[in-house]
């Protein structure tokens, strides 16, 4: 049973913790995903196949939930910025495995 004083919702600390975990999940999601995405291409592909796009597809939902007007409600944090060190994370994995990056929009 709830107390008089106690509120019905979450108090701002908890509010603003969650949504950091929210925006952490999802960075550590398109690294996950972009990571898997160069060690595939890295077997050889020679061209897009279903794997590739599906990895490619997860990658942009993670990109428009962090350019999102969602996003800029949950953080402060600037998910064009975001966006452009996860890209630039990828792109770096790709060149160190000698691979040239055609698969990001950079």
């Amino acid at each position: 049973m709830k107390k008089e004083n106690e509120s019905r919702y979450m108090d701002p600390e908890g509010a603003h913790a969650l949504a950091n975990a929210v925006i952490i999940k999802a960075v550590k999601d398109y690294r996950r995903t972009g990571k898997r995405l160069v060690n595939f291409l890295k077997g050889g592909v020679v061209s897009v196949n279903s794997t590739v796009l599906a990895y490619e597809h997860d990658m942009q939902k993670i990109e428009n939930f962090l350019l999102s007007p969602y996003c800029g409600v949950l953080s402060q944090a600037d998910g064009e910025v975001i966006v452009h060190g996860l890209h630039q994370e990828i792109v770096q994995a790709a060149k160190d495995c000698n691979m040239k990056p055609w698969f990001l929009r950079c």
